[in-house]
């Protein structure tokens, strides 16, 4: 028997997948997940292209915590704090904390806060504000070797570049007047811009110098994702103003 003609032919597999009775459940879950996944969606981090910033913020944070732990060991670690379970889903979720709840105990005295609330010095909060309240995004809070509580302040400036370096620094200042104790006595010992990139303005490098940042106790540090010489740099900023 001779071929004389062939022709091709598209074979198509055909694959169901059988749900269970629950089936919807099974769907919700998976649009859940789906999301999580997502590089800018999820019941964690639900971000929107215009606060891509937050990514930025939220990275800046586990990075000092893992800075932190580097310095003080895992001894008296506890995170336990770090997320909380979303009560719209019945927990099947977890949320970044923010306030006061969102303590990290890195040791027995010195612990690390995201967005905490630093309210009018007249509650019975024995650190705040006397003026309005303020919220910077990273609070490093420690005894110093008097027994005071002593406050550091990070704050990630992903746009730095839009906002400037003058408006950013205002805010610092703003931290180390404001924040006092009970007795009215400033208490932040360290308030610094953390930025991805050199910003734009001129006439900067002095606010970025080690010399300056601990002598001033403000200024600028760079902390770029995967640049391991501004993680060292932090590092011993931070090991030189807590165990000063």
């Amino acid at each position: 028997m001779v071929l004389s003609k062939t022709e091709s032919r598209d074979f198509v597999t055909r694959l169901t997948l059988q749900f269970p009775k629950k089936k919807y459940l099974l769907r919700a879950l998976y649009r859940k997940f789906k999301k999580t996944v997502s590089p800018f969606a999820g019941e964690v981090f639900r971000l929107s292209l215009d606060k891509t910033y937050q990514l930025y913020e939220y990275w800046s944070y586990f990075k000092t915590v893992e800075i932190l732990r580097d310095i003080f060991g895992d001894s008296g670690f506890d995170a336990s704090n770090l997320f909380s379970a979303s009560p719209a889903d019945g927990g099947l979720s977890l949320r970044l904390t923010h306030g006061t709840q969102s303590r990290v105990t890195i040791s027995e005295k010195v612990k690390v806060y995201f967005q905490r609330y630093y309210r009018s010095i007249n509650t019975p909060d024995t650190i705040g504000s006397y003026s309005h309240l303020m919220i910077p995004d990273i609070a490093i809070e420690y005894i110093d070797k008097l027994g005071e509580t002593r406050v550091i302040i990070l704050d990630p400036k992903y746009r730095v570049y839009q906002i400037g370096v003058t408006s950013a620094l205002d805010d610092m200042h703003m931290y180390k007047d404001a924040i006092v104790n009970q007795s009215f006595q400033r208490v932040v010992q360290g308030a610094f811009i953390l930025v991805p990139e050199l910003p734009l303005d001129t006439d900067i490098t002095k606010f970025m110098s080690s010399d300056y940042l601990k002598s001033q106790r403000l200024g600028i540090c760079k902390l770029k994702v995967g640049h391991l010489e501004d993680e060292n740099k932090l590092r011993q900023l931070l090991r030189y103003l807590i165990q000063a």
